[in-house]
């Protein structure tokens, strides 16, 4: 249903269809792959169409305020969040904080989170304040964490590495510094 919902919306775009939205846009989402599942279980909302509607409603938040708000809902009405809906509520979270860090993607595996920056290695996020950000952040956590360039089926791509990360809870609570 997601992925129908975005070819969709992209297709509105490109055709210019939805107002205020261009395909030139600055706005992006990235990638996020946490290795664990990140959804709300059906023994937790067992109406289809009411979790559908759920989903939809997340994918159109854009504040801490409203996805707190939202997460205060669940309780309400369902009780309280299994891990698998609380993963799903800090994935939000980790994609915000992807995007003000300028990372592309970020990949949750074998107890390490890697975030791959911005491809094109002449952007303007090279030299803003949020990578100085992170640079420092390295630095300081050298050990922990690590930023090196790697080859992959892309092309060399910015690499940053955090060590020691085996749950959605802990990759969050590292990389709340960034917001």
């Amino acid at each position: 249903l997601y992925q129908s919902m975005l070819e969709e919306a992209i297709a509105k775009i490109k055709a210019g269809e939805l107002e205020g939205l261009s395909a030139a846009d600055d706005q992006w989402a990235p990638q996020i792959n946490l290795g664990v599942p990140v959804l709300i279980p059906e023994p937790y909302v067992p109406d289809l169409d009411v979790r559908l509607g759920l989903y939809r409603r997340l994918s159109e938040l854009s504040t801490k305020v409203e996805l707190e708000g939202f997460a205060a809902e669940l309780i309400d009405r369902f009780g309280e969040l299994p891990v698998q809906a609380i993963d799903l509520l800090n994935s939000i979270r980790i994609k915000w904080i992807a995007i003000s860090m300028g990372l592309e993607r970020v990949v949750m595996k074998k107890n390490r989170l890697i975030g791959y920056f911005v491809a094109d290695q002449q952007s303007d996020y090279y030299q803003s304040p949020a990578f100085t950000k992170v640079l420092q952040y390295v630095q300081n956590k050298s050990g922990e964490v690590t930023m090196k360039e790697k080859q992959t089926r892309n092309g060399l791509r910015l690499l940053l590495t955090i060590e020691n990360i085996n749950s959605v809870n802990k990759a969050l609570n590292i990389l709340r510094p960034f917001v």
